[in-house]
């Protein structure tokens, strides 16, 4: 894996971490689904190197997938876990 790669995995997954902590209890906003990824890439500037693919393919560490597959049934990464929370208007 590239290093730049690897280094803008590191920080979305802090930043994952915060919004995640931030959003519970989930806050009373209605965002569409469509407009998630681009609410999410701009409230946390991410680099150029993000994309939709590598977000839906980072998956949790062991003690983060027990925590969100108790509290969010059969959520498999931390983008699914976001849409869990924000739900269509």
């Amino acid at each position: 894996m590239p290093k730049k790669t690897y280094n803008c995995l590191k920080i979305l997954n802090l930043r994952m971490i915060r919004l995640l902590n931030d959003l519970n209890p989930p806050p009373k906003i209605g965002i569409s689904k469509a407009n998630l990824i681009d609410v999410i890439k701009n409230k946390f500037c991410f680099e150029k190197g993000f994309n939709q693919r590598i977000f839906h393919s980072f998956k949790f560490n062991s003690r983060e997938h027990i925590y969100y597959n108790r509290k969010f049934k059969r959520v498999t990464n931390k983008f699914e876990v976001i849409k869990s929370i924000w739900k269509d208007e």
